[in-house]
């Protein structure tokens, strides 16, 4: 290598932890946090959206799983929730309002520098503002709904006798109306009249034999409140409509936004110097079927959180399906506090465990993985993974066997969250191992095998989980 173009690498590298960073801009040190995260007019480079988003991201993330799961055992172990679950909804509306405005901040500065139309970053509002409308076109059916509520409450408090009589009609009336159906259904059939028009009678007699005033509270008992009728009812459907279309432009954003390069184009100058002439060459990601699946090699921490996203998405349907074929832990442990039974609380915990071990083998890979990359053996994936589990049955025996569970076993949910907490922050957060390690080539470097192993640096491991 000549003179000059050693000295135009040496002065390529102004951070040895991140050689790839050529641009001063992009250093760390010159991310102003208040700026990313409200300022909408400036310009963040992509090392500075990515570390905003990735904040953003898992303050969201937090919220809802994290606070939830923490809820779940305190819940587990015997304590009242009840006001901390309210307290968990509105909190989880509140950080996903803002996390949705800083992401648009943050995808307006990127596309800003990014030189793009950054009108683009409009997106990222679609989920807060479809939510918004739905929650108060809700709001106002459910306010309607408490009006006609308390006027019958006031009917009946005027006159309870008459009250009831009243309702009693209305039934008779209903269930009239539904005989009759069921009858011209009857007929319509004898006389071949067609099996469709027998089913919309059928149907008919359905939604006819449904008493609407019984369903719900009802006047003759004390109303509700009306933030528990009105506001908590839709609390439930904003949060969850913003975070099931944010899953999807979490694609875009990653793909898209955080991959367009800086100034527009990939022939970008950083001091004079030529991008493409002294950057460090980027190591291709590993084949999809080792990320998930094997036990060797390394990732970075890009590539955990979206494997994490990958697990977490995957993980709705089955729970989903879980629910629809009777077996809800959540429903079952409701149910065990409410009438003592743990059956079934046991057999939804154990079918659960079962159905969900693909994906804790790909979340242990993944881990394994991430801690390659740190410089540290696989095996302490395995040490956390069997501690989570123990935990996790030792809760659910003990709250099947006593129905005051005691204070240890809020101390064993306690140290279950501490110990989720610190592999979240370990793996998430800390930086990679600078360099080559035993496990394989550092981040960025090296070219990679065709089954994805880097071919510098790395070992012939014996052991699946070193």
């Amino acid at each position: 290598m000549s003179d000059a173009a050693a000295s135009q690498t040496s002065h390529a590298v102004l951070d040895p932890d991140r050689p790839w960073i050529v641009n001063e801009e992009e250093l760390p040190s010159r991310m102003n946090w208040l700026d990313t995260l409200f300022n909408p007019t400036g310009k963040s480079p992509k090392l500075h959206f990515t570390r905003a988003w990735t904040v953003l991201f898992f303050t969201g993330l937090f919220a809802w799983v994290g606070f939830g799961f923490i809820i779940s055992i305190l819940g587990i172990a015997g304590a009242d929730t009840s006001g901390v679950s309210v307290f968990h909804g509105y909190f989880v509306a509140v950080v996903l309002a803002i996390t949705s405005i800083c992401s648009y901040v943050i995808h307006t500065r990127r596309l800003n520098h990014a030189r793009k139309f950054s009108l683009w970053s409009t997106i990222v509002l679609l989920p807060l503002i479809a939510a918004t409308l739905l929650f108060l076109g809700g709001m106002i059916g459910k306010a309607a709904e408490y009006d006609k509520l308390y006027q019958e409450r006031a009917e009946f408090l005027e006159d309870p006798a008459a009250w009831r009589e009243a309702r009693l009609e209305e039934q008779r009336v209903q269930q009239a109306e539904a005989e009759k159906a069921r009858q011209e259904a009857e007929a319509a059939k004898e006389d071949g009249e067609g099996a469709g028009e027998n089913k919309r009678q059928r149907g008919g007699q359905g939604r006819g034999g449904q008493s609407g005033w019984n369903q719900g509270p009802t006047a003759d008992n004390p109303l509700p409140s009306k933030e528990s009728f009105i506001v908590r009812p839709n609390l439930g459907s904003f949060n969850s409509i913003i975070v099931g279309l944010n899953a999807l432009i979490m694609i875009w954003s990653l793909l898209w936004v955080a991959r367009t390069p800086n100034f527009g184009t990939f022939a970008a100058t950083a001091g004079g110097i030529e991008r493409t002439s002294t950057s460090v060459p980027k190591t291709p990601w590993m084949p999809w079927k080792q990320w998930f699946f094997s036990l060797h090699g390394r990732i970075r921490r890009l590539q955990f959180w979206l494997g994490t996203l990958v697990v977490v998405i995957a993980s709705i349907p089955i729970t989903i399906t879980l629910a629809v074929l009777g077996f809800s832990f959540q429903d079952a442990l409701e149910n065990a506090n409410q009438t003592g039974e743990t059956g079934p609380l046991l057999m939804s915990f154990f079918i659960g465990l079962v159905a969900n071990l693909p994906l804790q083998w790909v979340s242990f890979s993944i881990a394994v993985k991430r801690f390659h990359d740190l410089g540290r053996s696989g095996r302490w994936a395995l040490y956390f993974f069997i501690a989570q589990i123990a935990f996790s049955i030792v809760l659910v025996l003990s709250h099947a066997i006593t129905a005051n569970p005691s204070s240890i076993h809020i101390l064993i949910g306690l140290i279950s969250i501490f110990l989720a907490l610190a592999y979240i922050i370990y793996l998430g957060f800390f930086p990679s191992d600078p360099g080559d390690n035993e496990y394989g080539a550092g981040p960025r470097h090296g070219p990679a095998s065709p089954d994805g192993r880097t071919t510098t640096g790395s070992r012939s491991e014996s052991s699946l989980y070193a």
